[in-house]
């Protein structure tokens, strides 16, 4: 069976069910897992900030990657345009890590 790594969002917010909670929540949705296994992978899921030493092995080891979906936009920037009044959230943090 293939390993394949889904990158994941993170919310900094520090609450978790209405409860305040220290440091980041990893999420991501579960249909991203399920649809993996029923294509006959195994889903790994890449936390943004974790240590780059650790994923840059895990990456040597993947068949696939998959970059999830998230509610948040890229800097125009980086695709060389210039924001425009329209531009949502924007997550430098994951943007880097899924570059």
């Amino acid at each position: 069976m293939a390993l394949i790594g889904i990158t994941a969002d993170f919310d900094n917010s520090g609450k978790t069910r209405g409860r305040a909670e220290p440091g980041s929540t990893i999420y991501l949705p579960e249909r991203y897992c399920r649809a993996l296994e029923r294509a006959g992978g195994i889903p790994v899921i890449l936390s943004p900030g974790g240590s780059p030493s650790i994923v840059s092995r895990l990456l040597d080891r993947l068949d696939g990657l998959v970059i999830s979906g998230g509610d948040f936009d890229i800097h125009p920037s980086l695709y060389g345009e210039k924001p425009i009044k329209e531009l949502g959230e924007i997550k430098e943090e994951r943007t880097e890590f899924e570059l």
